[in-house]
């Protein structure tokens, strides 16, 4: 036989048809938890307030795609941050549009610090913006200083007046009773007035209620309820959702947080862009009256030497040094230049400002000013002690440096140049001893105002640099979308709520009949108790219903299956040693009486020698299945002799029987006692077969007490009346061993 006690009788047990059949039995609790769960349903379409997406969709734009400083950084690249230089401007950016500087201008901008609900049913709050019919006040130092959330609950009157408390979590401070609107309530956080707006009665409201908080706390919290995001790592575009039951108030909200990115992003880098044209302009200044004195100098000497073309005739005197000229001008005009840079570079005050273009350190230079850029987008939403802002200075102290070190060593060998430049100038001049002292003279006047007009030039070049750059960062990302309310809903319908909670309600139904009912329920079909069982299923009698209280007749269709019975027992007991098989159930009634009786019956008819024993004290039940026979003696009277019983046996086919009697003490002390042992002994010398049909074995021991004289012990389970609780419980009882070849019969009742 297949050893099942492993089997999961629940798995086993389970008979989609029979399981059915329990379900419309069943059908108030599937009811009632279908019910139950439409009823939760309808409770949260009735607390549930409708919302919408708001969504902004914003990009990089052309020149801002660069991928970083690194293409631009020589000496980078051989550095262990070179990776952090070439991060996603994209994340940069998120950063900036997520800072708490941007959201808390908004929360300034906005008055999101005060959040206004109104109450038009039961348990239903509707948050109002700018349609409030309230407005609350106070002083403008309040929002910035306060640290507490103040709750003020306004409940109307039917007079018009109001009964108002302002509350900090559990504690109130403030309490007004028939208050006629506007009023100041005086708390110890300073005075807010309530008064009433163009709004008000223009919908029924209940209750009101107002949320007073700072503007950092207003900024933290919207934080958490804007999405700003990357829709992929490799794109330049940005996208902001907010969900709200207001769409208008949702794309004002972002249309704010764009508008103050904007500025908070670019106030930084117009600030110091300013500081470079203010460098310039004054230095631009300076020059102008330098070369307007280089004029009226040029001019009083014209007019004191009498000199109408004085370039044709210093072009033939000087032709030969004019090579030298215009190289010492241009030397001179570098060094001017990399002196003004010196300068730049010297004063502190411009540590982190944009540097103008220097001969000899042009790529350097473009880098400083990117990081100089990108420093400033940081630090407009990140602390000085941000990892990433700390890094970034130090790249820029260390490349400042740098260049510090290329202008010196630029200076020094400008200044070698110009040195050399002017001793030979100085030999051509002293070659050229004929030229007269005043044409001398003007190409000196003519050199100075060439170089300042060249280095006048050079600055308005900066100038107009610098304008342009300011002009290209003023917009930091480009609108592709403005913020729009999606079309598409973002909730639920109520049918489909409906729907679904209806599904779980059945669901649910179903999964506790399964657990609940399923177990107490009878076991229908004789195949189920087949797979259920882990013990050795010996036979299935299948009888109608009413003869399942009677001896079965040899011409009926069930006699072949107790013939069927009676060969595997007689197989099962081959070996044992001894021929005693017990008959009981887990329950009463489930036929264990009907079985042994019967089984007692085939054996005899067969021609061997049967003794049944009605060993079922408790509920005897072979009177009204054999009424024609009598017993040949009584258990308690044959035990009471001491155990001593002679059987005669008669050649009608009948087992000779030993009923039950009656008995005042505990069976089960009967049952184990030292006669019952002699008795059984004796039967099993002077019969073939013994019989004992015993008590059920739940709440009851008479089996277990007379489990030493038996050889094999059958379990009946019948149909419609045994559980897969029994079954569980004769399993457990197979897998622990207590009885001996524990075995199954199915007492199939056909209705």
């Amino acid at each position: 036989m297949e050893d099942k006690k492993d089997k999961k009788t629940w798995v086993a047990a389970f008979d989609l048809k029979n399981f059915v059949k329990l379900c419309f039995k069943s059908w108030k609790l599937i009811g009632s938890c279908v019910i139950a769960v439409l009823m939760l349903a309808a409770a949260y379409l009735y607390v549930r307030k409708s919302s919408a997406e708001v969504f902004a969709q914003l990009m990089l734009p052309p020149e801002s795609n660069a991928g970083g400083l690194l293409p631009y950084l020589d000496i980078a690249s051989s550095l262990p941050i070179s990776d952090m230089l070439g991060s996603s401007t994209t994340e940069n950016e998120i950063v900036v549009i997520k800072s708490h500087t941007v959201f808390e201008r908004t929360a300034r901008d906005l008055g999101l610090n005060v959040s206004y609900l109104q109450k038009r049913y039961p348990l239903k709050w509707y948050p109002a913006y700018d349609n409030a019919q309230l407005k609350l006040t106070t002083l403008p130092s309040i929002p910035d200083t306060i640290r507490a959330t103040l709750r003020f609950d306004i409940d109307p009157n039917s007079d018009g007046t109001f009964d108002i408390k302002c509350k900090f979590k559990r504690r109130t401070l403030a309490d007004v009773e028939k208050a006629v609107l506007p009023v100041t309530l005086e708390t110890s956080y300073g005075p807010f007035t309530i008064s009433k707006t163009e709004f008000y009665g223009q919908a029924p409201v209940n209750s009101f209620r107002i949320l007073f908080c700072s503007y950092n706390a207003a900024a933290y919290s919207y934080t958490e309820a804007v999405q700003v995001y990357a829709p992929s790592k490799k794109t330049d575009v940005i996208d902001l959702s907010f969900f709200t039951n207001d769409p208008a108030f949702g794309e004002k909200l972002l249309s704010k947080i764009i508008e103050n990115y904007n500025y908070v992003g670019n106030k930084n880098r117009d600030d110091n862009s300013t500081r470079t044209l203010d460098f310039v302009n004054k230095r631009m200044s300076t020059l102008e009256g330098e070369l307007a004195q280089a004029e009226e100098k040029m001019t009083a000497f014209k007019k004191a030497n009498d000199i109408v073309n004085p370039e044709a005739d210093i072009a033939t005197l000087v032709g030969k040094e004019s090579t030298l000229d215009a190289q010492i001008l241009g030397v001179q005009t570098e060094l001017e230049i990399l002196g003004m840079a010196k300068d730049f570079l010297a004063n502190p005050e411009n540590n982190y400002a944009l540097l103008p273009s220097v001969p000899g350190a042009g790529p350097e230079m473009a880098a400083y000013n990117d990081l100089i850029l990108k420093r400033m987008k940081l630090a407009s939403s990140a602390k000085e002690s941000n990892l990433v802002l700390r890094k970034l200075n130090e790249q820029i102290d260390a490349l400042r440096e740098n260049i510090i070190v290329t202008v010196d060593r630029s200076y020094e060998n400008t200044s070698m140049r110009l040195s050399a430049l002017r001793r030979e100038n100085a030999g051509t001049e002293t070659r050229k001893g004929s030229v007269p002292g005043i044409e001398q003279e003007y190409a000196t006047l003519g050199r100075n105002l060439y170089m300042l007009q060249q280095l006048y030039v050079m600055l308005l070049k900066q100038r107009e640099e610098a304008e342009m750059s300011m002009l290209k960062t003023s917009v930091s990302l480009l609108t592709v979308d403005a913020p729009y309310t999606v079309p598409a809903p973002t909730e639920m319908g109520k049918s489909k709520v409906l729907a679904i909670a209806l599904f779980f309600g059945l669901c649910i139904g179903l999964a506790m009949v399964f657990l609940l009912k399923l177990p107490k329920a009878s076991i229908s079909g004789k195949r189920q108790i087949e797979k259920m069982s882990a013990a050795p299923v010996l036979g299935s009698v299948e009888v109608e219903k009413g003869e399942d209280n009677a001896l079965i007749s040899a011409d009926s269709h069930a006699a072949e299956a107790l013939r069927m019975l009676r060969s595997n027992v007689m197989l099962a007991l081959e070996g044992a040693g001894r021929n005693v098989v017990m008959v009981t159930s887990a329950l009463n009634g489930e036929g264990a009486s009907f079985i042994a009786a019967n089984l007692a019956v085939s054996l005899s008819k067969a021609g061997y020698r049967t003794v049944l024993v009605e060993a079922n004290l408790r509920s005897p039940q072979l009177a009204e299945l054999m009424p024609g026979l009598k017993p040949s003696a009584s258990l308690p009277d044959v035990i009471g002799s001491n155990g001593r019983f002679a059987p005669e046996f008669s050649e009608d086919g009948m087992p000779v029987v030993i009923g039950a009697g009656h008995y005042d003490g505990n069976p089960a002390d009967l049952l184990c006692g030292e006669g019952m042992d002699k008795f059984m002994a004796g039967l099993t010398s002077a019969s073939d077969y013994v019989v004992v049909d015993v008590a059920n074995m739940e709440g009851y021991s008479d089996v277990f007490a007379m489990a030493d004289c038996a050889a094999l012990t059958l379990v009946v389970a019948k149909t419609g009346v045994t559980t897969p609780k029994e079954m569980e419980y004769i399993n457990g009882i197979y897998a622990d061993g207590r009885l001996p070849r524990l075995a199954c019969v199915v007492n199939s009742v056909e209705n």
